[in-house]
């Protein structure tokens, strides 16, 4: 019924946990600087600390991991690589000139025939 092996904790909960460790030892600090205590603020300022140097190391760890992982991938890839396939002729050639009787001039090219035409009075554009 249940398995021998043990239940992973993904990273991405992980990090909401260190960062909830983090917030909580924020709260502890300020809470013992409104209560002048200096053992309380410096509590939260360890739980604080400890919880970002332990981030980091688990940053480390995982990284380390997916180095490895992508090592071993590399390593499985470069087994199963298939033969080269033989060339084939290219496909960019260009295509016949075609026949520009039937030729439909596009809005941009209608536009710029405006544009090219003076405006004959500056009055009739705000009339």
């Amino acid at each position: 019924m249940a398995s021998d092996k043990p239940r992973r904790i993904e990273p991405a909960t992980l990090g909401f946990i260190a960062i909830g460790v983090m917030l909580l030892g924020l709260l502890v600090a300020m809470g013992g600087k409104l209560m002048d205590s200096k053992i309380v603020v410096f509590a939260g300022t360890f739980v604080m600390i400890a919880t970002a140097l332990l981030g980091l190391f688990g940053a480390h760890l995982l990284s380390v991991r997916a180095r490895q992982r992508r090592k071993r991938t590399n390593i499985a890839k470069k087994a199963t690589e298939p033969e080269l396939l033989p060339r084939a002729d290219t496909t960019n050639k260009l295509l016949p000139i075609a026949n520009t009787d039937d030729f439909i001039p596009t809005v941009t090219e209608a536009t710029t025939d405006l544009l090219k035409t003076p405006v004959s009075n500056q009055s009739d554009i705000h009339s």
